[in-house]
């Protein structure tokens, strides 16, 4: 395992597992998420995803060999999923301009993630009585087929990119920060919702 993704595990475990709880991890474990939680987890996804995705599309030459491209399209499918919901698409907030390079990257790699751990949540989602029309939804399949592939391919990413000794904090705290903005996102939808 290289530095970088040494690094990244153990400086956001903690992160990763207070947001996980903050997304109604148990309730969509068992099954017991309602309609309401479930658009709320939609909403909160796009707030973060459409702000990444913005700021990515604008920084592209910063990733080269990534190919963005290929990863740029979760905001498109979180605005198809609140449509199907009949949920006004909130407005895109600037959560990450101005970041780093470095910074950006840590924030990307949340986002990669949540693409991974989607597939196990969509498979639970789909059991979810509660639920209807989550087959149709698209966020949560993250890249289909190619969402394992596309992880590894991340990963290598992470382990060949050039990406100093000394910047490799800069990452680790970019990745908390944007654990912090979901958490953040997670809040203000919570105090909405009461």
């Amino acid at each position: 395992m290289s530095e970088i993704i040494g690094a990244l595990r153990a400086g956001t475990k903690q992160h990763h597992d207070d947001v996980e709880a903050a997304m109604q991890s148990g309730q969509i474990m068992d099954k017991s998420l309602t309609h309401e939680g479930f658009v709320r987890l939609l909403r909160i996804n796009y707030l973060y995803m459409s702000a990444l995705e913005q700021e990515l599309a604008k920084r592209k030459d910063w990733f080269e060999g990534l190919n963005l491209d290929e990863r740029l399209g979760k905001t498109t499918n979180l605005e198809n999923d609140l449509e199907l919901y009949g949920v006004e698409v909130p407005a895109v907030e600037p959560f990450f301009a101005d970041w780093s390079m470095p910074r950006l990257l840590g924030a990307l790699y949340v986002g990669e993630g949540s693409s991974l751990g989607g597939q196990v949540i969509q498979r639970t989602l789909l059991a979810n009585e509660n639920l209807h029309n989550v087959d149709q939804t698209l966020f949560y399949k993250g890249y289909a087929e190619q969402t394992g592939p596309m992880w590894k391919q991340f990963m290598a990413y992470l382990e060949t990119m050039p990406v100093d000794a000394d910047q490799i904090p800069g990452v680790v705290s970019g990745a908390q920060d944007a654990f912090g903005v979901m958490m953040r996102l997670g809040q203000r939808y919570e105090l909405a919702k009461a």
